[in-house]
């Protein structure tokens, strides 16, 4: 092996791979690679794969994993793959009693949407793509003519440094948006009457209502179902950010200090992902948070795709959810991770100060 044989590899595997994904209709171009996988059919070659590699490149990991070891590596000259640089490669021993091919076998791709939502742009390949929860490292896979094709939420390296993080670092935190984060509640009840009553729903229907705290929910009750949920989303969503809005007493302070313990944030909101976006960005709170999930049809709350993706498959034990309604309670009770109602986390300082200490606390939460 050396250096030119590996780049001439990889240009082989990158023409195979773009000949199969295109000749089942998948289009890569506005996705970017994060790093490739090559096998070796026996502890020797790994041995001497891991030697060569070792010379001139950074060995980030190896790390036992079903079994046998796991090299990672970072290259001091990336690999060019297409119009695409590749830095980061992975060296898997061989399983005993499993057949591998030498040479590069898949190359894995980092998505920023729930794997079912990308499924679902391939009714063809609905079969075919595999969903494996892998703890910190979920994985969708198309296994191809001897090769593979892997999308994932997280690079390979970010995976790497939290598996390597002391337990307590691993955890995350998903906020909800609207009542938890920012103090909108008001302005909500104003922009459902408002829009409600523009399709055609009476001044008496609306007069003492109650508004469910989802789109499908709240479409259902007033008799509006066959509307598009997601249009209806981002009407919504366009109406809430031109309305006046604040965060909740004490946000800044508390997210300041979880992200300086370096525990990652997220959010996940029932409101469209665009004004959900814009508005963290108006707030200037955006830069805290790691993901942010809005209003898909079938991957909203409280469906649990929703916060496997926005986990990046955490165990529940690890995951603290912070919300002010009935669906996140719902979502954290399915998912079994530890809920927190946003009054008792934000009402004071002592509860801020309660929630911070539990989570650096060094042991499993208690699954609720």
């Amino acid at each position: 092996m050396d250096l030119n044989s590996l780049e001439q590899q990889a240009h082989a595997f990158y023409l195979n791979l773009m000949s199969q994904t295109k000749s089942v209709g998948i289009d890569l171009t506005f996705y970017s690679p994060d790093h490739l996988c090559y096998r070796v059919k026996t502890m020797d070659q790994y041995h001497l794969a891991k030697e060569f590699l070792s010379q001139t490149n950074e060995l980030l990991t190896e790390a036992e994993i079903r079994g046998r070891p796991i090299a990672t590596f970072r290259l001091r000259t990336p690999i060019q793959f297409g119009e695409h640089d590749i830095s980061l490669i992975e060296l898997p021993a061989p399983q005993p009693q499993k057949p591998y091919r030498l040479g590069f076998e898949h190359v894995e791709y980092v998505i920023n949407e729930p794997f079912e939502i990308l499924r679902e742009r391939y009714p063809s390949l609905q079969g075919r793509f595999e969903i494996r929860n892998n703890p910190y490292n979920p994985e969708m896979v198309l296994p191809l003519q001897d090769i593979s094709l892997k999308f994932h939420y997280s690079s390979l390296d970010q995976v790497i440094e939290v598996e390597e993080s002391p337990r307590w670092k691993k955890q995350i935190v998903i906020f909800d948006l609207d009542g938890t984060l920012i103090d909108s509640l008001p302005q909500i009840e104003l922009v459902n009457r408002r829009l409600l009553q523009s399709l055609g729903v009476s001044s008496q229907q609306l007069m003492q209502a109650e508004f469910p705290t989802n789109f499908p929910d709240l479409l259902k009750k007033f008799n509006l179902s066959h509307l598009d949920h997601e249009s209806f989303a981002q009407q919504w969503g366009f109406e809430m950010f031109k309305a006046p809005c604040r965060l909740v007493e004490g946000v800044s302070d508390l997210l300041a200090e979880i992200n300086q313990l370096g525990i990652p944030m997220v959010v996940w909101t029932a409101r469209d992902q665009t004004s959900a976006l814009e508005t963290l960005r108006k707030l200037e709170i955006d830069r805290y948070f790691k993901r942010v999930l809005g209003f898909k049809t079938k991957y909203s709350k409280p469906e649990l795709a929703g916060i496997r993706f926005l986990t990046e498959g955490r165990p529940a034990e690890l995951i603290s959810f912070v919300g002010d309604s009935a669906t996140d309670w719902t979502a954290a009770r399915n998912f079994g991770c530890q809920f927190f109602w946003a009054k008792d986390v934000l009402s004071s300082s002592e509860g801020r100060r309660q929630f911070v200490e539990k989570l650096t606390v060094d042991h499993a939460f208690v699954t609720r």
